[in-house]
């Protein structure tokens, strides 16, 4: 009877130890199906965060080349604005000039006889003509450098969205 009860120690020790053993080896095993499923995520999410950045890297490019055209041009409306710029200055000069000439002109000649005069009035007329010419190519000029100043700012809005 002793051996009996020994060997149902034993049983029961050993019953107890596998019972054990196979909770061990079953939380193991959902830890396990836990950590693979944890990981099919880990990798889906990696795959899709490489697949953004690719799309990312692609925009990216695409965006580059749209921009050097518009630096281009930006950097030519920029030369043609300095450029417009330089010559309404240079005929601003010119319409003072000829306004100078103009007035010295009519100041000499007031005491001329009326031949004179009237050669004198028709080069006043023909100077008032080229000013007013010039004062025409001037405004022309206005618009047009504030017209490519307004493509420049467009451009250069643009450029920096």
């Amino acid at each position: 009877m002793q051996k009996n009860m020994t060997e149902q120690r034993t049983e029961s020790e050993i019953n107890t130890q596998t019972a054990s053993q196979h909770a061990e080896i079953m939380e193991k095993v959902q830890k396990l199906n836990e950590l693979i499923e944890a990981n099919k995520i880990l990798t889906n999410d990696k795959e899709n965060a490489e697949e953004t950045v690719r799309e990312l890297v692609t925009k990216i490019q695409q965006l580059e080349g749209e921009m050097r055209p518009l630096r281009d041009g930006l950097q030519s409306l920029t030369s043609q604005k300095d450029a417009l710029l330089a010559e309404k200055t240079a005929l601003k000069n010119e319409i003072v000039r000829w306004t100078a000439k103009i007035n010295q002109l009519t100041e000499q000649y007031k005491n001329v006889d009326a031949d004179e005069y009237k050669r004198m009035k028709e080069e006043k007329r023909q100077f008032q003509q080229q000013i007013s010419s010039l004062k025409a190519d001037n405004q022309r000029m206005r618009t047009q450098s504030e017209s490519l100043k307004s493509e420049l700012s467009k451009t250069q809005g643009s450029l920096w969205d």
